[in-house]
């Protein structure tokens, strides 16, 4: 089964477009306390099969621009919400395929399968405005 194929049947069973369990609290605890600014440029990156792109972008936070390497991903994310713009690039080389600058970049769950972490977060580094925040949601091991 395709990554485009598993997020679809993920969707299915979870009765939302969100590729990880309690993902809707999760946009909560990672979106708290930003106020709604539809002129914000917001950076979705990693956006998988954009269903958090696309709940940023309707509770008013910003303009969301998601990037997603898998090239079947990406076209479902524009399938499913034309109202955000998806484009397909490695987070490794961003700067080759978006266009800055971002006032917010916001990754969920994606920097773990990033092999070149550290060349991304120079990629976002680059791509982000003077004063934009940087905001992360990871897989951890519990100790």
């Amino acid at each position: 089964m395709d990554n485009a194929t598993g997020k679809r049947l993920l969707a299915l069973v979870r009765d939302g477009d969100y590729a990880h369990p309690g993902e809707e609290e999760a946009n909560r605890l990672l979106f708290a306390g930003l106020s709604a600014s539809p002129a914000r440029r917001v950076l979705d990156a990693g956006c998988g099969a954009g269903g958090t792109a696309a709940w940023v972008q309707a509770q008013g936070l910003g303009a969301v621009t998601g990037v997603e390497v898998d090239p079947a991903t990406a076209r479902l994310a524009r399938e499913r919400h034309p109202e955000v713009t998806v484009v397909e690039g490695d987070l490794q080389a961003a700067g080759r395929v978006l266009a800055g600058p971002f006032d917010l970049i916001y990754a969920m769950t994606a920097i773990y399968a990033v092999g070149d972490q550290a060349a991304a977060f120079r990629e976002l580094a680059m791509l982000a405005a003077p004063d934009a925040e940087l905001r992360l949601l990871e897989y951890s091991a519990p100790e």
